[in-house]
């Protein structure tokens, strides 16, 4: 039980230290990787009861629930292999989500450059 809780542990300062990040840019006023929404989403998915903040009971909940989905053979560890498993799933999943999304999404509407010629060709009949 020990080894599980400072692996929980470990994992909340890993995910906390990726939450402080995700917004600790500088006066670059520079979006990182994904930006200030992907930041508010990650605190929304930690918050558990929806106050408006993350207590450290929600936090470690949060992490035991990726822990244990990491832990394919539920043996309370995670190889190497296990994790890379639980990703790549987690990186399909995403990538699925992703093109189902963009499916989703109305085609582009022609740029100026490209629907100007078309109006004048219809201007010219």
């Amino acid at each position: 039980m020990k080894k599980l809780s400072l692996a929980v542990a470990a994992m909340a300062l890993v995910g906390s230290m990726s939450l402080a990040h995700a917004g600790d840019h500088g006066e670059k006023n520079c979006k990182g990787h994904h930006g200030k929404k992907h930041e508010m989403k990650m605190l929304e998915k930690f918050d558990a009861d929806k106050d408006g903040a993350v207590t450290k009971d929600e936090m470690i909940a949060k992490i035991t629930a990726r822990f244990d989905a990491m832990d394919a053979d539920k043996d309370g560890k995670v190889t190497p292999e296990e994790a890379k498993a639980y990703y790549h799933a987690k990186h399909a999943d995403h990538g699925k989500k992703m093109e189902e999304k963009k499916a989703d999404m109305p085609a582009e509407a022609p740029k100026a450059e490209e629907a100007a010629p078309a109006a004048e060709e219809k201007a010219a009949e």
